[in-house]
């Protein structure tokens, strides 16, 4: 149909237009939420989370199954219409494979009160610049996002790309909110994406998975926007004689200042974990008071069965020799 001007108007079986669906209209999970603040603008809310909405019903080989289904209109977009629109869909094989998450975020520049969503870039269905350019485009699932906020509008966003049976990614992707926009716009700008470690994925292993990460400001008079990013994660790396598993924890730290790097960051990557050989779960803390201090804490599972942390004074270049017992 056209409007009263000519101009094609796409309507529902109800007569609305397509423009006047809000939401998620398959209802589908979004889960595992991290948020953070911008620090230029307390009404601006960066919100991310492993989403299933752009799997439409839950055996959908798209994302996270065999790409041929795209081939075969797995696309969830094509989905969403011709479901909109009352077109027929063709029919799922008997044994097709449950679906993995992307992970998309949700901005809001009014205190939380209204959300405008995007998947980050990199999934296989998203064929726009950025996303191809992304270093995880062609992974079959992102998830375990984790945001921090630094100085200066920055986001920091630290997540897993994987396919399974195959590559893993352990990545951060960064944003900055401009906070130039008055009366509605997105002042959100994606400034890109860096792989800080991947794995094979193997049946025993290389497996990079839970991550977390924090920002630390470098308290530098000639560059308030100098801040350490600061990530953690898991790398299960096979088992020790067939029995348990082993895994490393591993910490990586980037610098980033006022302008962002064209190149994206560049990571150091520390192996903290000795003697200790199966570990799970880390979570970065920046010490409130001392500057340059830094904390990072992890399960320790077998021998022995705790907590372990250690601790660094100089923004995470160096940790203070092996990790200690606290339970």
């Amino acid at each position: 149909q056209v409007d009263a001007e000519g101009v094609p108007v796409n309507l529902t079986p109800e007569g609305l237009p397509l423009e006047s669906l809000t939401g998620d209209m398959f209802l589908q999970r979004q889960l595992e939420a991290s948020m953070a603040y911008s620090s230029r603008n307390s009404d601006h809310v960066l919100v991310c989370y492993n989403d299933y909405g752009p799997v439409n019903i839950p055996d959908d080989e798209t994302l996270g199954g065999n790409p041929d289904a795209l081939a075969d209109g797995g696309h969830f977009l094509d989905q969403w219409y011709r479901e909109i629109l009352g077109q027929p869909q063709g029919e799922l094989p008997a044994q097709a494979a449950a679906s993995d998450a992307w992970i998309s975020c949700s901005w809001s520049e009014d205190g939380g009160q209204t959300f405008s969503g995007f998947i980050l870039p990199g999934s296989q269905v998203d064929t726009s610049p950025a996303s191809t350019s992304a270093p995880i485009h062609g992974r079959l699932a992102a998830t375990d996002p984790v945001l921090a906020s630094g100085p200066c509008g920055y986001f920091h966003l630290i997540g897993l790309g994987f396919t399974r049976g195959a590559e893993s990614d352990m990545f951060v992707a960064s944003f900055r909110d401009n906070n130039n926009i008055e009366g509605g716009g997105r002042s959100l700008e994606y400034l890109g994406m860096t792989v800080a470690e991947s794995g094979n994925n193997a049946d025993e292993g290389f497996f990079v998975d839970k991550p977390h990460t924090a920002v630390q400001s470098l308290n530098d008079p000639s560059d308030p926007c100098a801040h350490v990013v600061h990530g953690s994660y898991t790398t299960f790396n096979g088992k020790a004689k067939g029995v348990q598993f082993q895994s490393k924890v591993t910490h990586i730290k980037a610098e980033v200042g006022d302008t962002f790097p064209a190149g994206g960051l560049s990571f150091q990557l520390q192996k903290l974990n000795q003697p200790f050989n199966q570990n799970q779960g880390t979570r970065i803390v920046v010490d409130p008071v001392i500057p340059g201090k830094v904390h990072l804490l992890w399960r320790s599972f077998f021998d022995p069965d705790t907590i372990l942390h250690t601790s660094s004074d100089d923004y995470g270049d160096s940790f203070k020799g092996k990790p200690k017992d606290i339970l």
